[in-house]
């Protein structure tokens, strides 16, 4: 990741990154947009202009097959004629096949179609990849709060009274080790939803700013890795 972040940014690989600190506090960050791509996204603005383009290609296209009108005036000096002025008017008639000017445009039509596929698909990806970071960041706040509130305070709980009881004898040591392992798993996997919620706030701002994608691929690692998801349903079935 470093080293992507470091080429992306055109620094030397030498350049030092300062380590990012997850506080407890970072969970309040919410996102308080709505999930709607803007009009003025710049891909969006991009693909349209090619799509007008291809119009245009296409208005081209037929143009080239119509006649071409031109229209001129001359005057002379006529020593007999001195009232006199002449007309000229030239029309340029086009003698192109049908079979040469067709083809093409039926050429501009069909890349003006795929033009605009291709904007739709944009959108659709745009509009998914917003929706999920924002489904994504309301999913993972939950996890965060049951967390915070639930299953971390009842681990260290169960640690507290197993530590009490192994050190009154009703436990043994492993029975704290246990405890102990599970209360700073639920810890660990705090910090994990913690680094996932800051990554989809990250992808929505850059998805709404202009960017094609999620800015910290947060959004793809995690549906690469299901460890997280599938962490919480553990801890609820040990805690129960």
């Amino acid at each position: 990741a470093a080293s992507r972040l470091l080429s992306q940014l055109g620094l030397p690989a030498t350049t030092e990154i300062p380590r990012l600190r997850l506080d407890h506090s970072t969970e309040s960050k919410a996102i308080d947009a709505a999930p709607v791509i803007p009009p003025d996204h710049p891909a969006l603005v991009a693909g349209a202009s090619e799509v007008e383009r291809r119009e245009q290609d296409i208005r081209l296209a037929k143009l080239i097959a119509r006649p071409d009108w031109n229209l001129e005036a001359s005057y002379g000096m006529r020593p007999t004629q001195k009232d006199m002025i002449s007309i000229v008017a030239r029309v340029e008639l086009p003698l192109r096949k049908r079979s040469v000017i067709e083809p093409q445009i039926r050429a501009a039509v069909a890349e003006r179609d795929a033009a605009a596929q291709n904007l739709d698909q944009l959108r659709r990806r745009l509009s998914e990849d917003l929706g999920t970071a924002y489904a994504q960041h309301a999913q993972i706040s939950r996890q965060l709060l049951l967390h915070a509130q639930v299953l971390v305070p009842q681990s260290k709980l169960a640690f507290d009274s197993t530590l009490v009881a192994y050190q009154s004898g009703t436990a043994t040591f492993d029975a704290v080790l246990t405890t102990e392992t599970e209360w700073l798993r639920l810890e660990v996997d705090y910090y994990d939803f913690l680094g996932i919620h800051i990554k989809s706030i990250t992808d929505f701002e850059a998805l709404q700013r202009g960017a094609r994608s999620g800015a910290s691929g947060g959004m793809n690692a995690t549906a690469a890795s299901p460890a997280p998801a599938t962490r919480p349903s553990k801890s609820m079935g040990s805690m129960r």
